[in-house]
């Protein structure tokens, strides 16, 4: 049951670090458009 703690473990870094990758592309965006 061990490898289900570091699944859920990896896969929570792995949402963050894509929830992360989107927010900086948004705010990219915004900044391309507010120029």
């Amino acid at each position: 049951m061990a490898y289900l703690g570091v699944f859920s473990h990896i896969f929570g870094e792995i949402s963050r670090s894509v929830a992360s990758a989107q927010h900086s592309i948004r705010s990219s965006k915004n900044g391309v458009l507010l120029r």
